[in-house]
């Protein structure tokens, strides 16, 4: 497993062990499910007993010492030193990374009351529209300078993802990229946390190496400052003197009225409210990261950029695009976060117990010659009927499913689609001389 694809390796163990088994990773329990029958258990039907998220030391750092911080994917960060015995309490300030508890449900209830209904749709194709003519005037004055728009690719497409998500969110208009340097230094952050969070470390199983990883781990703690102070600075205390609870205008102004009215059991902390904007203003790192795989991808398949501009602008088919996604998904195979047993809990006749880590190994059903033909090739027409209809085979859970699914996915397909597709109205995708090489089991591309 040292050599080669984490996930590739565990595949392999499958076919040996079958579809469940242990392993002792370092300190951690661990347990491999690699069948859909068996992933469906642990996400859907026993969904209670395998809610817990593993407690990682690398997370507790990243999320103010208590990984209950982060919402989606990232968060504010304060210095731990790794000489410290970590005693983590429950407070349950995340989404992504926390246990399932009473705040998660808060949480997920807030966000789903901004990004789950029709009231703010107009909203998100706005901010979409705004930073597209960004993206298109910066992308040709790098073909005008560098002869190709690659050199910046991914720290444009980055910058175009961000603005959105301010916009949206918060309805922080950044008017010019380049000028802006809180914008920039955010970005370049969010960056750096969300290539940390899909990177395995030693420490997350072998906690006393700690001493060994001072530095690193001291670089992870402070990621967040700058992104914490953006946030307070140009976002909260402006809402916080402009709110009015009759006319909520964001995402911002739904937290805020949150604290002012919620009942007390049930209403989060300001801490809270600021680690779960910060961690949905970060989602924007996984939608760039995924937008410049898919155009990598889209220049690997000799004529697909004319395809697709064909199949949406010429004939119409808007569900192209969609496979276009979905393809990369697959191609990408990014595992889902791990879940551990919430309590002693039976798992095809076998006994969990509370406190073990489940690895949910979807490689396997990504890219199984018994799951899709030619599974090695980027084929969009594999996610479309005859007719040219989106269809989604069942064993192909990119967003995770179950209670713990994520909320943003129409979020993402829309922003992801929009942005591809202006890019491909407007300039030709062909391969460079040295292509690039993606990470495997991996959405995030190395922020260097």
């Amino acid at each position: 497993m040292v050599n080669m694809n984490p996930f590739a390796a565990m595949t392999n163990l499958s076919k040996k062990y079958g579809d469940i088994y242990r392993l002792q990773l370092g300190t951690v329990k661990t347990v491999v499910v690699s069948s859909m029958r068996l992933i469906r258990k642990v996400l859907i039907e026993q969904g209670a007993d395998f809610g817990d998220r593993p407690n990682f030391m690398r997370y507790n750092i990243l999320f103010s010492n208590d990984r209950g911080n982060c919402t989606l994917s990232v968060s504010h960060h304060c210095f731990i030193s790794p000489f410290v015995v970590l005693q983590h309490n429950q407070q349950q300030k995340t989404l992504a990374f926390c246990d399932w508890s009473r705040v998660q449900k808060t949480r997920r209830a807030l966000a789903r009351r901004f990004c789950h209904t029709g009231i703010y749709g107009d909203k998100i194709t706005t901010a979409i529209g705004r930073s597209e003519v960004q993206l298109l005037k910066t992308l040709q004055q790098d073909m005008e300078t560098f002869g190709c728009a690659e050199k910046r690719l991914k720290l444009n497409i980055q910058k175009a993802c961000a603005s959105i998500f301010f916009d949206f969110f918060c309805s922080e208009i950044i008017e010019d990229w380049e000028s802006d340097q809180d914008f920039l230094q955010a970005v370049q952050k969010f960056d750096e946390i969300f290539w940390e969070i899909n990177q395995s470390h030693p420490t997350d199983v072998l906690p006393g190496l700690a001493p060994l990883f001072r530095s690193h781990l001291n670089q992870v703690a402070g990621m967040g400052k700058s992104i914490r102070d953006l946030v307070v600075r140009r976002i909260i205390e402006p809402h916080m003197e402009r709110l009015d609870k009759d006319n909520l205008e964001d995402f911002v102004d739904i937290l805020l009225a949150h604290l002012e009215e919620a009942e007390p059991e049930s209403m989060l902390t300001m801490d809270q409210v600021l680690f779960e904007l910060e961690d949905f203003l970060g989602g924007h790192s996984a939608v760039s990261n995924l937008v410049g795989r898919a155009i990598v991808e889209i220049a690997t398949v000799p004529g697909l950029s004319k395809t697709i501009y064909e199949q949406h602008f010429e004939m119409g088919n808007k569900d192209y695009i969609l496979a276009v996604i979905y393809e990369t998904l697959r191609k990408t195979s990014s595992p889902i976060v791990p879940h551990v047993a919430s309590a002693d809990a039976y798992l095809d006749g076998y006994l969990i117990e509370k406190g073990t880590m489940v690895i949910i190994n979807n490689y396997e059903l990504n890219t199984s010659p018994g799951c899709w033909n030619e599974p090695h090739l980027f084929i969009p027409e594999r996610f479309l009927t005859e007719s040219g209809k989106f269809c989604k085979p069942s064993h192909f859970i990119p967003f995770s499913n179950g209670r713990r699914a994520c909320m943003g996915y129409q979020l993402v397909e829309k922003v992801t689609a929009d942005l591809i597709l202006g890019i491909i109205k407007n300039f030709d995708i062909t391969p460079t001389c040295n292509p690039n090489i993606l990470p495997q089991s991996c959405v995030a591309i190395h922020p260097e």
